[in-house]
């Protein structure tokens, strides 16, 4: 499998075909649970051996990623004393991951090859209803936190 077209469940996500009656309906469906839910989940939506061939591109980078640690809350946002000491924006986390920048990723990638393909692009521009492109940073375009046991 080297088109992304062929990583997914193209039966249940047609995400090549946006002029098909289950494509429009797709993204209705996704409108829809946006809209209730707040998510969209799409089980099943990359083949296991893909999601699979993903996690070990993933670990092979690894060893070239950046690593983190930071105290936050939720939003990486400054503390604000003027809420409640229990509110949830002034909860503190410690967090330490390593992150794979764009850059660091194999362009032969599943997961870099899928982020750059037009079809889920215009697929997730439909659900969200506005156009949405590629960021140009070549480092946060699309990065892979990783966290081993005890991160």
């Amino acid at each position: 499998m080297h088109s992304p077209a062929k990583y997914i469940n193209s039966e249940k996500y047609p995400l090549g075909h946006p002029d098909s009656d289950d494509w429009k309906s797709l993204v209705d469906q996704c409108k829809s649970s946006l809209e209730e839910t707040g998510a969209c989940i799409l089980k099943g939506f990359v083949h296991q051996p893909i999601f699979e061939r993903m996690a070990q591109e993933a670990d092979q980078s690894v060893l070239k990623s950046h690593f983190c640690k930071d105290n936050h809350n939720v939003f990486f946002e400054d503390d604000d004393d003027s809420l409640p000491k229990d509110h949830p924006l002034r909860i503190r986390e410690n967090t330490s991951l390593n992150s794979i920048p764009y850059d660091l990723m194999d362009t032969k990638d599943a997961l870099h090859q899928l982020y750059n393909w037009d079809p889920l692009m215009n697929f997730l521009s439909s659900v969200l209803g506005h156009t949405l492109y590629h960021m140009a940073d070549p480092m946060a375009a699309l990065t892979v936190n990783c966290m081993s046991e005890g991160q």
